[in-house]
């Protein structure tokens, strides 16, 4: 289980995945060793699966494209060789597979349409173009239940997405927002 000071490393290894375990130790007032002993066990617990380029998509060019595809045939394998970068199964529903992929000419996208009807000529396709994406790491880790923090107001375990405020570049987080907004006028009235 990840606890508040876990959760801080993470979120500095997102905003900067080349920061030295030195800078993490100085910026969270910590020893060195202390660092390193939390970041490996961060990655012995799976949380972290590598340290991956992130990619300026405006230098890149081209547009971010969401297809969400509904199929009766699997489509992983033959889509993970396209202009593809990820790809989500749903277990129910229609659609059932989405793909996320960047585009750089409408030759492209008609590509990528053309090998999806080839997988099955009778799929449904619906394209949902020029999306942004944003996601945030800590969040997911502590709604996901893999994380023991606690509110800062009442204690209690965060169970769900948290409620979450940042003050002095320090992200706080809270079971509701009766406890945020208690923490709030906290602040405001020291």
């Amino acid at each position: 289980m990840l606890d508040n000071l876990d959760l801080r490393i993470l979120e500095l290894l997102v905003k900067n995945p080349r920061i030295t375990v030195s800078e993490i130790a100085r910026e969270l007032n910590i020893s060195r060793q202390t660092t390193r002993q939390r970041i490996e066990k961060i990655n012995r617990s799976g949380i972290i699966k590598g340290f991956f380029p992130v990619f300026n998509t405006e230098k890149l060019g081209g547009i971010l494209v969401l297809i969400m595809f509904a199929s009766e045939t699997r489509v992983t394998e033959k889509l993970s060789q396209a202009m593809v970068w990820e790809i989500y199964l749903t277990t129910n529903g229609n659609p059932n597979t989405i793909v996320l992929g960047r585009i750089f000419s409408l030759e492209d996208l008609k590509k990528l349409v053309s090998l999806m009807e080839q997988i099955d000529p009778k799929a449904e396709i619906r394209i949902v173009s020029s999306i942004e994406t944003n996601f945030d790491a800590k969040d997911a880790i502590v709604a996901s239940g893999l994380s023991n923090v606690a509110c800062e107001t009442c204690g209690e375990r965060i169970r769900g997405k948290p409620y979450t405020y940042t003050y002095r570049n320090t992200t706080h987080y809270f079971c509701c927002p009766v406890c945020r907004d208690t923490f709030i006028k906290k602040l405001r009235s020291e």
